[in-house]
């Protein structure tokens, strides 16, 4: 995607979905339409595309000839570990992304605020 001359995008974090699925709505009713809300997992989705393989999970996971457990590939997370503290994590998983103007950029950074975003 390549931004047009004037305008920004705005990257917005949340900790939770139904905060960010509000403020998407608060911003599509002032009138923002490019606006999408997704989810950041260090995990493969079950969508993933079986054409694309470009990392060890996705090579393991994915292949047709594979068995699909998690098995080996979970067991290598710190997580999995007992080693690691505060998992899983606390901090913002989901990202709110907008392209506007520039000039509108600091209506819609002051609504995500309204519902708890970190922008």
């Amino acid at each position: 995607m390549q931004l047009q001359p004037g305008e920004r995008a705005v990257f917005a974090y949340f900790a939770d979905d139904d905060a960010a699925r509000a403020a998407a709505d608060a911003l599509k009713e002032t009138g923002y339409s490019e606006i999408q809300v997704d989810r950041i997992s260090s995990y493969p989705t079950a969508t993933a595309s079986r054409r694309s393989k470009t990392s060890l999970s996705t090579l393991t996971m994915n292949n047709s000839q594979a068995n699909l457990s998690y098995g080996p590939l979970i067991a290598a997370d710190p997580a999995a570990s007992g080693m690691s503290a505060d998992y899983p994590s606390t901090g913002s998983s989901i990202v709110l992304t907008l392209v506007c103007d520039e000039n509108a950029r600091p209506q819609a950074v002051a609504i995500l605020r309204q519902y708890g975003a970190s922008v």
